[in-house]
């Protein structure tokens, strides 16, 4: 199953968190983004239940594109990484799916150079469907 969310996910965990009596809670544009995250991934569900349907109670792999713009100006890397959107991104798809996120056996995450709209791919399939390292999304 591929969903496309035609921006990026771009949030750090500072941006995304604050501290209340010893819990995180997310903040305000953090929750914005999650409910657009999960709108977009139920409104694919719609037009892919079948396949949808061929992932439930199954061990699942994840991958994730986030094509983006990685290069400032001067030429360096922009300081921006990837492993602080995994978590909430995973977990807002897998809300939207009525999934538990137990079911991940393997995440591929991976920055990709891209001019243009920024987006976020991401490829959920059975565990058996994957040959070991080779995820060809």
């Amino acid at each position: 199953m591929n969903i496309i969310l035609p921006y990026k996910v771009d949030m750090s965990v500072n941006a995304m968190y604050y501290h209340s009596k010893n819990c995180k809670v997310l903040k305000p544009e953090a929750l914005m983004l999650r409910a657009k995250i999960m709108k977009d991934t139920k409104d694919f569900i719609q037009l892919n239940k079948r396949e949808y349907n061929k992932l439930r109670g199954k061990k699942l792999t994840v991958g994730i594109r986030f094509k983006e713009d990685w290069m400032c100006k001067n030429g360096e890397m922009v300081k921006k990484d990837i492993d602080n959107r995994l978590k909430f991104l995973i977990d807002s798809i897998f809300r939207a799916l009525e999934m538990d996120d137990k079911q991940v056996w393997e995440i591929f995450a991976e920055k990709v150079q891209w001019i243009g709209e920024e987006k976020t791919d991401i490829i959920i399939k059975s565990l058996k469907e994957v040959h070991k390292w080779n995820l060809d999304y």
